[in-house]
């Protein structure tokens, strides 16, 4: 269904279409409903859940990421504590505050990323699908396993 000649938000001038539910995979109509053709081939592709980082490679890289923080929070907590000079509310507590504020980062970027791909889907499965996902699950899991590690340290 073909409609007259316009300039559009895109800033093609180029013939309307109609950008149906059925177009973007939806049950719901799409809030935009007049698009050019190059713009309505955007929202169909954008509208199908491919997912461009495989479960086998999130698997293969999760515990890499998690060694890496693990390992970082570790080395700077031990040297934290090998340090010479005193400090004003103790070793123990600024530890407790690295990997809490490590573990918190974490769930936020987690929360940034799922809600943001969540919104569009409405499939968790598929939201967990991409490297920031993974990236904050690890620095969640590294915060908390460094902090019971620390236990060890000071």
């Amino acid at each position: 269904m073909k409609f007259s000649w316009s300039v559009l938000p895109c800033g093609r001038k180029a013939t309307l279409v109609k950008l149906t539910a059925d177009d973007i995979q939806r049950v719901h109509p799409p809030p935009i409903s007049m698009v050019c053709t190059e713009c309505r081939e955007k929202y169909r592709s954008a509208a199908r859940l491919e997912v461009r980082y495989p479960t086998k490679t999130a698997l293969l890289e999760l515990p890499l990421m998690i060694i890496i923080g693990f390992s970082l929070l570790v080395l700077f907590s031990d040297l934290l504590s090998s340090l010479p000079i005193s400090l004003p509310l103790g070793t123990s507590r600024i530890l407790f505050f690295l990997m809490a504020a490590t573990s918190l980062t974490g769930l936020k970027m987690a929360y940034g990323e799922l809600e943001r791909r969540y919104a569009i889907t409405h499939n968790l499965a598929w939201s967990l699908h991409s490297r920031t996902a993974m990236l904050s699950l690890s620095l969640i899991l590294s915060g908390i396993l460094a902090e019971r590690a620390t236990i060890f340290l000071v």
